[in-house]
């Protein structure tokens, strides 16, 4: 291969194997600064990630308990990450405060949160809530769209723990 047809290639290559990446870095801690989920991840822990929207039914719903989860549990972490968007991060604020949330919050755009889920499940993203389930080493062990009660996790998380 002649290094014009290198060259070419790698051109070509380089946004598939790094667009994502910088992409990611578009979800923002709510106090602005740019973060990834896997920032989030801490080697003692197993972190449930539930992607929620500030209008959704179920999410409202299911929040509280996911809150006293994170609060409660030892072996596990719950982070949050809205596909509310920037535009509507004032209402995700809302949302956040009005459940007095205990675990740390994410925000992106709908189309970023999507490839992310797609990337690490491959699958489509469907909707919210949506709960990703990460192992302490950050291997995906479970995602799931809908309703999940906290307990099923946990049982989860026991089962996979011993």
């Amino acid at each position: 291969m002649n290094f014009s047809k290198l060259i070419l290639l790698v051109f070509f290559l380089l946004p598939v194997s790094t667009g994502f990446a910088v992409e990611q870095k578009s979800l923002h801690h709510f106090d602005g600064d740019p973060k990834t989920v896997e920032d989030y991840f801490t080697p003692e822990k197993w972190t449930i990630l539930m992607i929620w929207r500030h209008d959704c039914h179920v999410c409202n719903q299911e929040v509280g308990d996911y809150s006293f989860f994170h609060e409660d549990n030892e072996q596990a972490q719950v982070i949050g990450l809205s596909i509310d968007g920037m535009a509507k991060k004032d209402k995700a604020e809302q949302f956040i405060s009005t459940h007095d949330l205990s675990f740390n919050n994410l925000i992106g755009e709908l189309g970023t949160v999507a490839r992310y889920y797609q990337n690490k499940t491959g699958t489509r993203f469907l909707g919210t809530p949506t709960f990703m389930v990460f192992s302490p080493q950050g291997k995906l062990m479970a995602a799931q769209a809908g309703a999940i009660p906290p307990d099923v996790i946990s049982d989860f998380i026991s089962k996979q723990s011993n």
